[in-house]
């Protein structure tokens, strides 16, 4: 080889090497934190199917159950003010609850995914649906994930003991055996963070 052609030789392998160690320099690094990740206020849980008890309709679609599904969901917070209480969905998959201005306090309550076409978020949280029962691990799909402002979505089949369901709008009413009933709920956190 030619001396004058060894620069010229250099100088395209120098060309190549910086050029594929550029181009390698992202392929495996996806640092990219997901969207949901953040601090969420529950702000609404309302019926979206009505509610029937003997072919009757109980409770229409639309009927608010914020107070009941919120006090499920977010007991273990144990704030003094419902109002105060958040849900954190940490980058690594878990869901921790805590009270505002206490973030120190705050309990590891579950885990979180999100399908790969963002159309489903599961919550499996710790919750007791019937008061006094011990905590176990309740998944929640929220369907039709809407994540604009927050994160909406339907919850179909949340199982709820009759009393506890209709109790508080049917306070003179006798539930017999107290069994479950089946609801579908629209519910909405909004960002906290």
């Amino acid at each position: 080889m030619k001396i004058g052609k060894l620069p010229l030789l250099l100088s395209i392998i120098l060309a190549f090497l910086v050029v594929g160690l550029s181009s390698c320099n992202d392929d495996n690094n996806d640092n990219s934190t997901d969207p949901l990740v953040g601090i969420y206020t529950f702000s609404s849980a309302t019926l979206s199917d009505d509610i029937e008890v003997d072919g009757n309709v109980a409770l229409p679609a639309g009927t608010d159950f914020t107070a009941l599904i919120s006090s499920a969901l977010l007991g273990s917070a144990n704030c003094n003010d419902p109002a105060d209480s958040r849900v954190e969905l940490r980058e690594d998959g878990t869901i921790w609850f805590f009270c505002a201005g206490d973030e120190g306090s705050a309990q590891q309550n579950g885990t979180w995914e999100v399908n790969g076409s963002r159309t489903q978020l599961t919550l499996t949280i710790n919750i007791s649906i019937t008061p006094g029962a011990p905590a176990t691990p309740f998944p929640l799909g929220l369907d039709d994930l809407d994540e604009t402002n927050g994160i909406k979505g339907n919850v179909e089949g949340i199982p709820l003991p009759v009393a506890t369901l209709l109790g508080p709008f049917f306070p003179d009413a006798d539930f017999g055996d107290n069994s479950n009933i089946l609801v579908n709920v629209d519910i909405e956190f909004d960002s906290a963070s």
